[in-house]
């Protein structure tokens, strides 16, 4: 079993390595609001990684954990990122994801669309002070309905 956890570790390293300047890791705190019928005041912590197939189109691959209440939730979500404005100081992106969020035993499906700017500072990395998303889980009565804010540092492969 370690054999094979190391073999697909190797083939994951060099499959991220041949995704030269078009793979990027973002990592962030995460801070979550809302609920609109309670409120919900909830840190955590987000990672995710966004491949681009084009210069302004990529697929991204997210996840996060959240803390309230002494209890998480974890989500991991996936969808299409477009990137709508690259200027030198700047690029701004939109994305469309879905997936799914797990806590208290119970997983359901949860959806996010929001946006985000990062600024470069050099060719590998960037500051992204804000990513913004309307994210919802599905619960028996409907969906909670919550906003993310996350903000860290992007790394480019």
């Amino acid at each position: 079993m370690k054999k094979l956890f190391a073999l697909i570790l190797l083939i994951t390293s060099f499959a991220v390595t041949s995704f030269a300047q078009n793979f990027s890791v973002f990592v962030a705190p995460e801070y979550r609001v809302g609920n609109f019928t309670h409120s919900v005041n909830a840190p955590g912590w987000e990672v995710s990684g966004t491949y681009n197939f084009v210069s302004k189109f990529g697929f991204t691959a997210d996840v996060d954990g959240v803390y309230h209440n002494g209890n998480a939730t974890y989500g991991a979500l996936f969808g299409p990122q477009f990137t709508i404005v690259t200027k030198p100081k700047f690029d701004a992106y939109i994305h469309g994801l879905a997936g799914i969020a797990h806590g208290n035993s119970t997983s359901a499906f949860s959806y996010a669309f929001g946006g985000g700017v990062d600024i470069p500072i050099s060719k590998s990395w960037s500051i992204r002070p804000a990513q913004l998303d309307y994210l919802a889980v599905s619960a028996p009565k409907g969906y909670v309905n919550t906003l993310r804010y996350s903000g860290g540092l992007v790394f480019r492969f």
